[in-house]
């Protein structure tokens, strides 16, 4: 006989915990933008031969 398996894990947050504040959105283009900053500066450098 097959046996449905366990059902365990972690629960997820609650819809009122999933939400971006001003600063969460912040801190989330901030990083983006660094990140395309560092890509356009080592694309730069090995243009240079550095």
């Amino acid at each position: 006989m097959i046996k449905a398996p366990p059902e365990w894990g972690i629960e997820p947050a609650p819809d009122r915990l999933r939400i971006l504040g001003g600063l969460d959105l912040f801190v989330l283009w901030f990083s983006l933008g660094v990140g395309l900053l560092v890509y356009a500066a080592g694309a730069e450098l090995l243009e240079l031969g550095l």
